[in-house]
């Protein structure tokens, strides 16, 4: 399996509370394309409202996990381990000065180079 949810799917997840995913030798992105274009109907983001935890272990081939940025205001623990082809995290801050209120434990492992933990995603309008 490449791609764990394709974007037709994910933007139905407002309910979606935990995600974890974990040795997934040939996972290479997380939320992907389906052929749908997600600006035809919305902006490049997403919001995953109620997203508390989400953790992703030993995912060697790992690229992505969305390629524009997700909204997570809920967001508790961000957990990203052994996930060393990973570069930048979608997660966005909306223009908030600090991090989500509820935001509580971020961990990354020895091999993680990532460019930004908490960042603003590619936007499409550049």
């Amino acid at each position: 399996m490449k791609m764990l949810l394709p974007w037709s799917l994910v933007q139905n997840l407002h309910n979606l509370q935990k995600l974890d995913v974990s040795n997934c030798d040939e996972m290479e992105e997380i939320i992907g394309d389906d052929g749908k274009d997600p600006t035809a109907n919305s902006s490049d983001n997403f919001t995953l409202p109620k997203l508390k935890d989400f953790s992703l272990k030993n995912l060697s081939k790992l690229k992505s996990i969305y390629k524009w940025t997700m909204i997570c205001y809920s967001i508790e623990s961000i957990s990203i381990l052994k996930c060393t082809v990973l570069k930048k995290f979608p997660f966005h801050l909306d223009g908030q000065p600090s991090a989500p209120r509820f935001l509580k434990d971020i961990k990354t492992g020895s091999g993680e180079t990532m460019v930004g933990i908490i960042g603003v995603g590619p936007s499409r309008r550049s």
